[in-house]
């Protein structure tokens, strides 16, 4: 199975954590990730669902832009988890 990579070259698996989860957090650097910032009527109710909380993907290929992730492209994203 090939794998999806940010524009760092670090690998982005299943199961991590978004929206500022330790997990992805602790293992990558990254700054909070807003949800929102990808324009895609799929993800509109993840985002309303998830209000700032943590939220876990499956299957999720995120977008990088100048370092910073920008979204989430849905194609590849099978399903999520709101923390509480």
């Amino acid at each position: 199975m090939q794998g999806f990579f940010d524009k760092n070259g670090k690998e982005i698996k299943e199961g991590m954590l978004l929206n500022g989860g330790v997990e992805y957090a602790s293992l990558w650097g990254f700054p909070k990730f807003q949800i929102g910032n990808y324009i895609d009527e799929y993800l509109i109710d993840v985002e309303e669902a998830a209000e700032n909380k943590p939220v876990k993907l499956w299957g999720s290929y995120l977008e990088f832009q100048n370092g910073d992730c920008r979204g989430i492209n849905s194609e590849f994203l099978k399903d999520f988890e709101i923390l509480e």
